[in-house]
């Protein structure tokens, strides 16, 4: 197992990563091509990533950070990682879709050295002149390493509530982390074992956005378990290891080791 780096290398430019070079989709076809059919005919076993601490988001990279497609790209994104053979690695933020500083900021909100130092290297180079410096800033706002090491937005609170309300972070916080942390992604509610039985785990999420639910059924035993769920009639199977009609006279069945998830829009 490797982490071969080309992933997160598809808009460097020629002269290096703060280059201009724009991303196209057959850069990411060919390298997905490359490992997935490479590594197998030597006995090896693939990272699947996308992102890492050293550049800018894949979503504000590879896909969109724009609020029509943030989302949807979010999870096209995951859905790549998530199908392929290999062990998936996620970046801080990438699981509820944190994107780069949006473009509103300027260089001071750029903290770490290197990208500090590119923008002054080539600052000094033409002059000083801060109105000469948009392709700087471009890059920048794609690949700097501050995307990659933005503070964790958990809630809505003073700093995404990385931190105490009268600390500062070392780091920017972006802006959006009012509406994208982790306290808005949904919410878990497990359900009793006097309901379930003592060797069945069982709980449900549930996104506060959309109101889509999925209920989680473990069965932690070899034998097999029926869990009353009369309140989930109306949901389908989402996915299961075992043969199932789902909830069949307000019950579901679980065989020895069985899982099942129930969704409900």
């Amino acid at each position: 197992m490797l982490f071969t780096g080309d992933i997160v290398d598809m808009d460097f430019g020629p002269n290096g990563k703060y280059g201009r070079d724009v991303f196209h989709p057959s850069k990411i076809r060919k390298l997905t091509n490359l490992w997935q059919t490479a590594m197998p005919k030597f006995d090896g076993w693939n990272t699947v990533y996308l992102d890492n601490h050293d550049s800018g988001r894949s979503l504000s990279r590879y896909a969109s950070d724009a609020p029509k497609h943030r989302a949807t790209a979010a999870k096209m994104l995951a859905t790549y990682l998530l199908t392929l053979s290999g062990t998936p690695f996620l970046l801080a933020g990438q699981e509820i879709g944190m994107a780069n500083l949006g473009k509103e900021y300027g260089p001071e909100a750029y903290i770490d050295v290197e990208g500090k130092n590119e923008y002054n290297a080539v600052l000094k180079a033409r002059g000083g002149d801060e109105s000469q410096m948009q392709d700087v800033m471009r890059e920048l706002q794609l690949k700097s390493r501050d995307h990659g090491r933005l503070p964790m937005q958990w809630d809505g609170s003073t700093h995404a509530g990385f931190t105490s309300a009268d600390a500062k972070p070392w780091m920017t916080v972006n802006n959006d982390y009012v509406e994208w942390n982790v306290s808005s992604q949904g919410s878990y509610q497990p359900l009793p074992e006097s309901k379930t039985g003592e060797s069945v785990l069982a709980y449900q999420r549930a996104c506060q956005e959309t109101g889509e639910k999925a209920v989680v059924l473990l069965n932690f035993s070899d034998k097999d378990k029926t869990v009353a769920a009369a309140e989930f009639q109306e949901c389908t199977v989402l996915c299961s290891n075992q043969a199932t009609q789902g909830v069949k006279d307000d019950h579901v069945q679980l065989v020895p080791f069985g899982a099942i998830v129930l969704y409900s829009k």
